[in-house]
């Protein structure tokens, strides 16, 4: 059968999509509960899930509004000026003791045909054409929205039901690789964070040994009371050269970190968000792999990211340079467990800001140079494994993207067993 062969259908003969329940802003809550309201905030670009700044429920719940693992739901308000996840699909995740809620502002895709795939038609919605003819006939400028005629409306080819779970296969194989290897770096993360606590909280390795009183507590004797800047070998601010002269920013081939790009995570150079400026021409300085930023301004201020590779950053970032006798993971780790106490160090109403000096002052327990270095081995080998996962997120991603369009095109096609 050729793509010529595929039958033109409307998607409206396929699904019915189901408007949410207007939950009760007066039983929102930001402690975390059994039950989720999913928001448009939970769409990815490009479509998928994304389980990050969860809204919680803690009123009563109408039982028809109670989502299920691997149920198809689309955005239908987005906020963005391209209207980015508008129309997109995800799929809600199966969770042991969390319920995400169909909420307002969100559809659900509800199956009318038994001779199509879900699978496929989750895909289908993650298409390029798809989201911009969604995107074309949106109402709304500020805040952009779609309905469900609509998307009912859009007409597309599809394939016999076998080719349809066969191209359904093929991405979601790729999507769970990318989703393993997210669930692997979380656990590597915690990993990471745990043996900080074991030695540098609970000092677990070290209670056979003496003991004294310091500013931070009892620490074990030998190790000292110290300073950010006392830890540090250099702290810099990052710059932004002047874009009126062309010249700092030709050729883009040094990688340039913005605030917004800094995540509690590592930063690794192929990700999709990085600029890139002409250092050459311009002021800017590189700052050296495993050098911490902080975010200094805005909404991210006081958030922190471990470097990966050299870079420079824009002013509104501060990097700490560690020496070769000290640990990097080690500060770095001690700042993500001390960084509630980090943001609220943030001054100013209309925006929140931090400066280098208010991070120089900052007291820290500093152990043993040879207790560093023990540590640094341990957990480098950790962060290179989760630049590494990293990495080949970043190429499953690339290969997915490639396919998602050409599969749904039938300018590649897969191998499936015809039913005659």
């Amino acid at each position: 059968m050729s793509f010529s062969d595929w039958e033109e259908i409307r998607l409206g003969d396929l699904v019915k999509v189901k408007h949410g329940y207007a939950f009760k802003g007066k039983f929102f809550s930001e402690t975390p509960t059994e039950d989720i309201l999913v928001t448009p905030g939970n769409f990815k670009i490009g479509g998928g899930f994304k389980d990050e700044k969860l809204k919680y429920y803690k009123g009563e719940i109408p039982k028809d509004y109670i989502l299920n693992p691997n149920d198809i739901i689309i955005t239908m308000t987005d906020l963005s000026k391209m209207g980015d996840t508008l129309g997109y699909s995800a799929l809600v995740p199966f969770s042991k003791n969390k319920r995400y809620l169909h909420n307002q502002r969100i559809g659900l895709i509800e199956f009318i045909n038994e001779d199509v795939c879900p699978q496929f038609i989750y895909w289908r919605l993650r298409a390029k054409d798809y989201q911009q003819y969604i995107v074309g006939s949106a109402s709304g400028t500020t805040v952009k929205h779609t309905s469900p005629n609509t998307i009912r409306q859009f007409t597309f080819r599809i394939p016999l039901i076998q080719e349809q779970k066969a191209i359904a296969d093929t991405l979601s194989a790729l999507e769970e690789k990318i989703e393993l290897n997210n669930h692997i770096n979380k656990n590597l993360e915690e990993m990471a964070q745990a043996i900080f606590k074991s030695w540098f909280v609970d000092f677990e390795p070290f209670q056979d040994g003496e003991f004294e009183d310091s500013d931070l507590g009892r620490i074990p004797k030998g190790w000292r009371v110290g300073t950010v800047s006392s830890y540090a070998a250099e702290m810099k601010n990052g710059s932004t050269p002047s874009r009126k002269n062309s010249q700092y920013w030709d050729p883009h081939d040094v990688p340039w970190i913005k605030t917004g790009e800094i995540r509690n995570s590592l930063i690794i150079e192929a990700e999709e968000f990085i600029s890139y400026l002409g250092l050459n021409n311009s002021s800017a300085k590189l700052l050296p792999k495993n050098t911490i930023l902080i975010a200094m301004y805005g909404a991210t201020a006081g958030k922190i990211a471990l470097l990966r590779f050299e870079s420079t950053t824009n002013q509104a970032c501060c990097g700490i340079i560690c020496g070769e006798k000290s640990s990097a993971s080690y500060l770095y780790l001690w700042m993500l467990r001390n960084q509630s106490t980090i943001e609220k160090l943030a001054v100013g109403s209309a925006q929140q800001n931090l400066s280098k000096e208010i991070i120089s002052r900052l007291k820290i327990v500093i152990p043993a140079n040879s207790i560093l270095l023990d540590f640094e081995k341990i957990v480098s080998d950790i962060h290179d494994s989760i630049e590494t996962n990293l990495l080949q997120i970043k190429q499953l991603r690339i290969i997915r993207d490639f396919l998602l369009p050409k599969l749904m095109s039938g300018k590649i096609r897969v191998p499936f067993e015809e039913v005659v």
